[in-house]
């Protein structure tokens, strides 16, 4: 099942158009920031398991053709609505994945076996626990093509809600599942009980997990400026703009 529904947004500001300018000075590729996300931004409800073992879920994203380079994680633990039961300073960690055959599910096919290939990760602890605010983890920069997974994972007990659940409507990406003994990240699927790995509609959950990643892609609607032969062609290329504007003004 592929999601087509995740928002891949693309952010600016009054700073990148100054950027823009010096881009055309310069001759370098704009860099557009990416957001990935599923969610609303708003948890109604969080997600645990009884008993003591791991935990482990994930969003599915797909990367554009050419590439983004995804620079950290964001996830956000608990609101007031609701307590996860964590603390600030707990420890999890968060995980990038290659869907290798882009079907948007971990499993390759109808198959069990898994198409989940680890990038990178970065252990964090909980900050800002029960208020819906969106902690950043660093990642080694990493370029993602085509499908990928953002992911976490915690040690559970009883009495823990730690995934955070967007219950207003599901986007069919958000995928969870838990073990009482350890989940090896690099082998989610060969280390957890079989077909437990599943998505929050299949356990009639619903939603998506406010869990997102970011990046930057030299194919956003920045784009890359064309290299001008020297700077001064650049500058006067400007000053030739700016001549142009000021005389349809006076016109």
């Amino acid at each position: 099942m592929k999601n087509t529904s995740s928002t891949r947004m693309i952010c600016a500001s009054p700073l990148v158009a100054i950027a823009m300018c010096l881009l055309l000075v310069c001759g370098r590729p704009a860099e557009a920031v990416v957001v990935y996300a599923v969610d609303d931004g708003t948890s109604e409800s969080g997600v645990g398991f009884g008993g003591t073992g791991d935990m482990w879920w994930a969003n599915f994203f797909t990367a554009p053709a050419g590439g983004d380079t995804i620079t950290s994680i964001e996830i956000a633990f608990g609101s007031g609505i609701f307590s996860t039961g964590l603390s600030n300073g707990d420890a999890f960690t968060v995980y990038l994945y290659d869907d290798t055959d882009d079907n948007g599910s971990p499993y390759i096919g109808l198959s069990l076996t898994s198409s989940l290939s680890l990038l990178t990760s970065a252990s964090a602890t909980v900050q800002n626990a029960d208020t819906d605010i969106f902690q950043s983890i660093d990642i080694p920069d990493t370029v993602v093509n085509g499908g990928f997974f953002v992911a976490a994972r915690i040690a559970f007990e009883p009495g823990l809600f730690p995934a955070s659940l967007d219950a207003s409507s599901s986007q069919g990406a958000s995928w969870v599942v838990a073990s009482v003994t350890p989940i090896d990240p690099s082998d989610v699927v060969g280390t957890t009980p079989p077909q437990a790995l599943l998505t929050t509609d299949f356990l009639g959950l619903g939603g998506n997990w406010l869990l997102r990643s970011t990046g930057t892609s030299q194919n956003g609607q920045s784009g890359a400026v064309p290299e001008p032969v020297t700077a001064v062609t650049g500058m006067l290329g400007l000053a030739a703009l700016a001549l142009a504007l000021r005389r349809r003004r006076c016109s």
